[in-house]
């Protein structure tokens, strides 16, 4: 069984080095997180009938 991080193939944190107001560092709005989510082929065919 692979473990937890077998499921995630980045994490990466750039609050600090890349921020979404570079102009005003200290506004709240630059202490965030966002997630983005690939979605990755399936297991089964798609046109696969039981």
């Amino acid at each position: 069984m692979p473990g937890p991080n077998a499921r995630f193939t980045t994490v990466q944190g750039k609050a600090s080095t890349e921020p979404m107001f570079p102009d005003a560092p200290q506004i709240a709005a630059n202490r965030r997180v966002t997630i983005s989510l690939t979605a990755a082929p399936g297991a089964v065919p798609m046109d696969l009938k039981p």
